[in-house]
């Protein structure tokens, strides 16, 4: 989505001095033309964007503008990435990792090493003994169904042992 590529593009430029065209174009899986256009867009929206040619060059934005990127403190970004990875062991999702990435693009170079500290201290795995691919297929389309508001059935033993068919439309997954 263009939308979150260019703001990836933003967050990458407040957290690096300097970027190559063909480098962004290889992260978000662009032509090296479509990075141009993105950076004409975030021009247009109020961010100065600078290009230099030759070796050495790049993209990068205007030594004097700075966006505050402190929305979150670095405890709070360590929180979510460390839920975000805890829930990434059963529930595999293209966007955990590029929702990850983008956490990681808000913490400064200063502030990453204790960033790592925190985030590499705690991992919660959720998911089952053995990591069944079983189950995270189960976990899968019953995302898919709430995404899609659509029922789904399963067979169903309650504490007397008794077996029934249930049919529910999944909301939230416990």
């Amino acid at each position: 989505m263009k939308i979150d590529r260019l703001l990836a593009i933003v967050i990458l430029l407040i957290n690096k001095r300097q970027v190559q065209a063909k480098e962004l174009a290889g992260m978000f899986e662009v032509s090296v033309r479509t990075i141009y256009r993105d950076i004409e867009a975030i021009n247009q929206a109020g961010i100065p964007i600078v290009t230099s040619q030759g070796a050495g060059g790049g993209i990068s934005i205007m030594e004097r503008f700075r966006l505050e990127n402190k929305l979150l403190s670095a405890d709070e970004l360590a929180a979510i990435t460390t839920a975000l990875e805890s829930v990434s062991s059963t529930y595999e999702v293209l966007h955990h990792g590029s929702a990850l990435e983008k956490i990681r693009f808000l913490v400064s170079e200063e502030e990453m090493p204790e960033f790592r500290k925190k985030t590499e201290k705690w991992f919660v795995d959720i998911s089952s003994w053995g990591e069944s691919p079983v189950i995270k297929e189960k976990i899968r389309l019953l995302d898919e169904a709430a995404d899609s508001t659509r029922a789904v059935s399963f067979t169903y033993v309650n504490r007397e042992g008794q077996t029934g068919t249930r049919k529910v439309e999944p909301h939230t997954l416990v």
